[in-house]
């Protein structure tokens, strides 16, 4: 009766499935470390490309192994990092736009303003005649 009201519990414990994939199974690499969205947000383009790298790597190894494990934890984290990586392609896109619309609306306020006369040589010549009389 004991071992019985034992297995009960064991089975109620926890719902986590990650819980429950941690410990039922022996993966080859360890299980992703979850990061949160804010920390995704202030890495820097290179930690993010590195992260999504060592995602895939470890994700290879644990479907390339002899048992068929469970990847959910891997691909949630690529799809965060996936996600991170097309917000900010989405940033720059927008950002670049609004540069060259800028630029555009610059050429063409200047193109309206009036030529201004830009020899400087009576000037030049000027000052060279001060220096030949002192």
């Amino acid at each position: 009766m004991k071992k019985d009201a034992k297995k009960s519990q064991q089975s109620t414990f926890n719902h986590n499935p990650f819980q429950v994939i941690k410990t039922h199974y022996r993966y080859p690499v360890p299980l992703p470390e979850m990061l949160n969205i804010d920390a995704l947000a202030t890495m820097s383009d290179d930690d993010l490309g590195s992260a999504l790298r060592r995602l895939f790597d470890d994700r290879d190894k644990v479907i390339k192994s002899s048992e068929r494990l469970d990847t959910r934890p891997w691909d949630e984290e690529l799809a965060y990092i996936k996600r991170e990586q097309q917000i900010r392609r989405a940033r720059h896109e927008a950002h670049e736009k609004w540069i060259r619309e800028l630029d555009l609306e610059s050429q063409r306020s200047e193109a309206n303003l009036p030529t201004a006369d830009l020899d400087n040589s009576s000037f030049v010549n000027a000052s060279a005649r001060r220096e030949r009389y002192s």
